[in-house]
């Protein structure tokens, strides 16, 4: 098939969406198309970087952006997703203080969750690191010097078990992410001599295995992103019913829900950095943001 067959079948393809999704495929200025098919309501294609020739295979759906299927991050990427973590968390760590029942009511898990998230985000002060790897070794460095209390301990443990799975990567993809966020539970768990279930320990377990289950079966960065968020909402909303003194107060788990709050962050940047469009995460982003 010639160039020009190639581009009428793609336009033919899309006679049936709407023209903002043919206007996102006309705007991919970046690449080449070089072939193209339908499958359901999803226009893959495979197109050619211009720039450094990979060729990479793209996806569309009805609704939203043209994305990148095995889009990688990078150092800036995961400096952002750091980034916006913290400011979740700062945003709403008198919320999070306000229900601090478990381990004890001390009135501080949103505190001392947001002072470690800061101290990781301040060894990036001035540096836009170029690859996972030099970001990794700063997320590692801050976690280990900023833990505060039992949920900022099992946090930064969290974040220094993700580092160490994608420290030796220059991008990381679906399958080494989903990797990270295992090791992530593993360190986080081992942070605690006696886990306890219903606690921010069981929403960092059930979103790595969302995760996992979703780099198994082949899955793109979209479902990655809505899956693990809306699993890690439906893990806290559950957490009063394994842990009974939740239940007693009314509350679900500080600490839980502070590992939500970071993990929305991460979405909305895995988001705005692959150019994929999900509504209700990006609302729920600006919620946050704006004190809602």
């Amino acid at each position: 098939m010639f160039y020009g067959d190639i581009i009428s079948t793609m336009h033919n393809l899309l006679n049936s969406f709407s023209e903002e999704i043919q206007l996102s495929i006309n705007a991919i200025t970046g690449y080449n198309i070089l072939c193209s098919y339908k499958q359901g309501s999803i226009i893959y294609c495979f197109a050619k970087n211009k720039l450094s020739n990979i060729v990479k295979r793209l996806y569309i759906t009805r609704g939203s952006k043209m994305t990148v299927q095995d889009s990688k991050i990078n150092g800036i990427t995961l400096k952002k997703m750091m980034i916006s973590a913290a400011s979740n968390l700062e945003q709403t760590k008198e919320e999070l203080n306000a229900i601090n029942v478990f381990p004890i009511p001390d009135g501080d898990t949103g505190v001392n969750l947001f002072l470690t998230m800061r101290t990781v985000v301040e060894q990036f002060d001035e540096i836009d690191p170029s690859s996972i790897n030099e970001a990794a070794q700063l997320i590692t460095k801050g976690s280990f010097l900023g833990a505060k209390g039992n949920s900022g301990v099992i946090i930064s443990q969290f974040f220094q078990g993700f580092s160490s799975e994608i420290e030796n990567h220059e991008e990381v993809g679906i399958d080494i992410f989903a990797k990270a966020l295992e090791a992530g539970c593993e360190w986080s768990y081992e942070a605690v001599l006696h886990p306890t279930e219903g606690t921010i320990l069981t929403v960092i377990k059930d979103t790595a295995a969302i995760a996992k289950k979703i780099a198994e079966k082949g899955g793109n960065w979209n479902e990655m992103i809505t899956e693990t968020y809306s699993t890690a909402v439906v893990s806290l909303e559950n957490t009063p019913n394994l842990l009974p003194c939740l239940k007693e107060a009314g509350v679900v788990d500080a600490g839980a829900m502070g590992f939500v709050n970071v993990w929305l962050g991460w979405c909305f940047q895995l988001m705005d950095s692959l150019g994929i469009k999900i509504t209700h995460i990006e609302e729920e982003y600006e919620k946050m943001q704006n004190g809602e």
